[in-house]
């Protein structure tokens, strides 16, 4: 009978354990969407950096900290935007966290040559890390994504694959749109800010 209720605990645990969503973590709001486009009902999202906030200087809280001690997965945008983001690994103290950086896969711009100082200015020595704001590396951003959360929860890859397929037909489908609408234009100088 003993053994009995064991293997029913046993059983019930491991059931329970594998529908829980995926505790995730990500830098910045925009991680945080593509963790919920790709993840699904399979993810649990939040974002340390909240919207209006300069992602390049957060000051490091214990409550971080806390939200990446339970975390399965963290994700980042790397190329040195997040210099907090290792404080807040290392005070989390998870052996278990996997940590993304979400550029890996990312055609890198803007990458100085030669010795990189402060009497540069606001220099990226490894490149311009505001790449995610491009819609042509969505693709290579959610790879990132698909193949960390595939690693934990291996039994929902496909959905996770399903999943960055469709968004990234509906991207593809804008960008032709985009691109049309901007033929007129094509050739001009432009302002940014």
């Amino acid at each position: 009978m003993l053994n009995r209720v064991l293997l029913l605990l046993t059983l019930a645990t491991a059931s329970s354990m594998a529908s829980r969503p995926i505790t995730v973590v990500t830098s910045t709001t925009d991680l945080a969407e593509f963790a919920r486009i790709i993840g699904g009902d399979h993810v649990s999202v939040t974002s340390i950096v909240r919207g209006p906030q300069n992602p390049h200087y957060i000051d490091v809280k214990p409550s971080y900290m806390m939200k990446l001690r339970s975390a399965k997965v963290f994700l980042i945008v790397g190329m040195q935007l997040e210099l907090w983001a290792q404080q807040l690994v290392d005070g989390s103290r998870n052996p278990g966290l996997v940590v993304v950086d979400c550029s890996r896969r990312v055609n890198k711009l803007e990458v100085p040559i030669g010795r990189v100082d402060a009497s540069q200015g606001d220099v990226h020595p490894l490149g311009n890390p505001h790449y995610w704001l491009d819609p042509a590396n969505v693709r290579p951003i959610l790879e990132e994504i698909v193949a960390a959360f595939g690693g934990v929860d291996p039994e929902n890859a496909d959905v996770f694959r399903q999943n960055l397929e469709i968004y990234v037909s509906r991207i593809d489908a804008k960008l032709g749109e985009w691109k049309e609408r901007m033929k007129p234009f094509q050739g001009l100088p432009i302002v940014t800010y």
